[in-house]
């Protein structure tokens, strides 16, 4: 938010600056309007340095009001270029806010996430697997241990002692 503070200040600057220059401008009308009562006069017989310095007066009001149309053309650039500052600077905030809230929610589903139990993320409780007291001729992954599927010592007439039953 630097930009935003500059800003301020740059356009406090500039309102200060017209304050002068209007200041500055109204001093000359009131010493132009003495010079216009001076030329009244001189048109009943006033001397040649008089004229001279009423001219001299003339010229310095008219520099003076281009003057202070330029700094008003000026101050008005420097507004606008203001405005757009002020523009990008919401723009970005906004863009920053916006990733600021994205990054906030995959924070929070990734901490929901590593709460659940799961076996997709590797974390969580895993089911327990309960080892079967008949020994199977295929391993965990389906591969032929090539063991028999009959328990040792059980009673082959029983249906109960072997996986293959009695039918």
């Amino acid at each position: 938010m630097p930009l935003v503070k500059e800003a301020k200040k740059v356009d406090k600057e500039f309102i200060q600056e017209e304050k002068q220059d209007e200041k500055h401008v109204k001093a000359i009308e009131k010493d132009l309007k003495k010079a216009e009562e001076k030329e009244s006069g001189l048109a009943k017989g006033t001397s040649k340095a008089e004229k001279m310095k009423l001219n001299d007066a003339i010229h310095a009001h008219e520099n003076a009001s281009i003057a202070l149309q330029r700094s008003k053309e000026e101050v008005q650039s420097k507004q606008a270029a203001l405005g757009d500052a002020s523009r990008k600077v919401e723009k970005e905030q906004s863009l920053l806010e916006e990733a600021l809230r994205i990054k906030s929610t995959h924070i929070v589903r990734g901490i929901a996430s590593a709460q659940e139990p799961s076996s997709v993320h590797g974390g969580g409780v895993q089911p327990q697997q309960t080892q079967s007291h008949v020994t199977s001729p295929l391993d965990n992954r389906g591969q032929d241990t090539g063991q028999s599927s009959k328990v040792p010592g059980a009673c082959q007439d029983s249906p109960m002692g072997s996986s293959e039953g009695a039918h």
